[in-house]
């Protein structure tokens, strides 16, 4: 990783960070896509923001005629679509959002050639952004546990086993 690639990187977080609410956080992705980012590096982050953009649960729920944040908990995600909706939705929506997460990490970074260093990990935070707040749902997304553990899967998988333990004591 170079001085230039950490210098990217650190315009790219401050710029997430520095959104205080949705139309904030997309413009703090705006600007640190064109704070320095130089041959076509941001099409990956880009590409990896559109694919976390497209909510399973939601994109379910528009073939069912509902918008999934509109019933129980009114959160786009994995736990509200298995109160309404039951198990097999459930399921469906988890492997749309763990898979979206995971290409967005492993595919995106790579659409360019060999990518530096820190961009699969910038890839799999734009993807979870994405999630959270989807350009094509007007920025009110699910929460991005799903969408993180795939990225995290490709990223780290030897951390998934002690973050299911730990789930799974907090959750008892």
């Amino acid at each position: 990783m170079t001085v230039s690639d950490v210098g990217l990187l650190s315009a790219f977080v401050v710029g997430l960070l520095g959104g205080v609410h949705c139309a904030g956080m997309c413009g703090g992705i705006v600007g640190a896509l064109s704070f320095g980012l130089k041959g076509g590096r941001n099409l990956p982050l880009l590409l990896a923001y559109g694919l976390g953009s497209l909510s399973g649960s939601l994109l379910l729920g528009r073939l069912r005629g509902v918008d999934i944040r509109t019933r129980g908990s009114g959160n786009a995600g994995g736990t509200n679509a298995l109160r309404t909706f039951g198990l097999r939705f459930a399921l469906a929506v988890v492997i749309i959002d763990v898979g979206k997460g995971a290409l967005a990490a492993g595919w995106a970074p790579g659409i360019l050639g060999e990518p530096p260093a820190w961009l699969p990990y910038a890839c799999g935070l734009a993807g979870v952004v994405g999630h959270c707040y989807p350009v094509w749902f007007g920025f009110r997304g699910g929460k991005g546990a799903a969408t993180a553990v795939g990225a995290l899967a490709v990223l780290s998988p030897w951390l998934l086993l002690p973050m299911g333990l730990t789930w799974c004591v907090v959750l008892v």
